[in-house]
Order: structure tokens, then C-alpha cells, then sequence
């Protein structure tokens, strides 16, 4: 009796792991583009391998990094909720530097090698995989 119930605690257990080991259309590298609101484009890097990931705003100008701290630093991310359709997520800035303002991502997959998604404020990004 105790072997069977010992047998039935480790299935669950490899269950569980196998289900977390599993890849997500959300799982991968992705450069992000959106449009900065003082104009032109901004840049970031999301990513993401299961609930771990992180978020960089990436400098396109050599000298946008001396004006802005928060750039070219990798954010860890909090995943909000997660579906096959939809994932939802915090970028925890804060935490990484003091006054680097925190994002929510909202993201749904478009193919295998692109997702599209709104900033918390409703402004898009789109996402192309590296």
C-alpha cells in the first residue's frame, strides 16, 4: 500500500515538473518596437522561458543612455496571467533602480514568430522573435 500511494506522490510530482518543463508561444527571445510618446520609435527586449524573464528598454542612440537611466537594464518580470491565447504581465522596474517606472504588458501570439501587445496605458508594441 505504501509503494503504490510512494508511486502515485512521484507521478504527480513528474507531472507537475514535465508541465512546467513545457515551452509556451510566449517562451523565447523577442525585440520589441513601439512608438515613444515624444515621438520616433522605441526599443526593448523581452525575455521569457515560463514564469522567469526579463524586460530591457534598449538605446537605438548612444547618447539616450546618459540621458536616461533606465535604459540598457534588465527588469525582472512578474507573470499576471498566463493562457494559450494571452499573457499578462508586470515589469517590476522599481525594483531593479529606484525611480525606473513599473510596466504591465498585455501579449497574444500572431505566429510562431511574432507577438503583438498593449502597454498598460493602451499604447501597442509589436514583438519579432530573435
Amino acid at each position: 500500500m505504501r509503494t503504490r500511494m510512494l508511486l502515485a506522490v512521484l507521478a504527480l510530482a513528474a507531472g507537475a515538473g514535465a508541465a512546467a518543463d513545457e515551452v509556451t508561444p510566449f517562451d523565447g527571445n523577442w525585440s520589441a518596437s513601439f512608438p515613444r510618446k515624444s515621438g520616433g520609435e522605441g526599443h526593448g527586449r523581452l525575455i521569457l522561458k515560463g514564469d522567469l524573464g526579463s524586460w530591457r528598454y534598449v538605446s537605438n542612440q548612444g547618447h539616450q543612455a546618459n540621458r536616461y537611466p533606465c535604459l540598457n537594464l534588465d527588469f525582472p518580470i512578474t507573470i499576471e496571467e498566463r493562457s494559450a491565447e494571452r499573457l499578462r504581465l508586470k515589469v517590476d522596474a522599481d525594483k531593479t533602480m529606484h525611480g525606473c517606472q513599473d510596466l504591465h504588458l498585455t501579449l497574444q501570439p500572431v505566429d510562431a514568430g511574432h507577438l503583438q501587445g498593449r502597454f498598460g496605458d493602451g499604447s501597442v508594441l509589436q514583438l519579432n522573435r530573435e
